[in-house]
């Protein structure tokens, strides 16, 4: 059977389990299943399985698509997140110390009023060092999250070749 591709950009370098093949031609095939890979830098991939047939032609046509624009969407927020993360990092450590420092001086205070004070606010930065470390992991999942999106995409778009 046959298999005729066609891809754009014209540029484009199309492979079939992983033999090149010229882009916008015609290739004679062994009857049997197929993968095929268009790819080109700044485009994402294609990746297609497909079958011959005896004496049968199987078309596979596409337009690549432009990816480097979701590539630069990605950079372009990547110091913010990082520093919203280290900034809630910061926080949270800080908020810890504080209690830390309060609830020592509550151990040590002199009267029961003071005592109270001391509590009530060590007890309000102990909650201000848990939510702003729920913040902190959410903060550094989120940039992980998005690092690995971005290495899978600069993969995808072919950018370390």
């Amino acid at each position: 059977g046959y298999l005729h591709s066609a891809f754009e950009p014209q540029e484009a370098i199309v492979t079939i389990d992983g033999e090149a093949v010229s882009n916008n031609s015609t290739s004679l095939l062994n009857t049997g299943s197929y993968k095929l890979t268009a790819k080109l830098t700044n485009y994402y991939q294609v990746r297609e399985t497909f079958s011959i047939s005896r004496n049968d032609t199987t078309y596979v046509n596409h337009t690549l698509q432009y990816g480097l624009d979701d590539y630069k969407k990605l950079q372009k927020n990547k110091k913010p997140r990082l520093y919203g993360a280290i900034a809630s990092t910061g926080l949270t450590a800080l908020s810890y110390f504080i209690s830390g420092m309060l609830y020592n001086k509550y151990v040590d205070a002199e009267n029961a009023q003071d005592a109270t004070d001391l509590r009530n606010q060590a007890e309000l930065f102990y909650n201000i060092t848990n939510i702003s470390g729920a913040v902190s992991a959410g903060a550094w999942g989120y940039t992980l999250y998005n690092y690995g999106a971005e290495q899978s995409l600069r993969k995808e778009l072919g950018l370390d070749e």
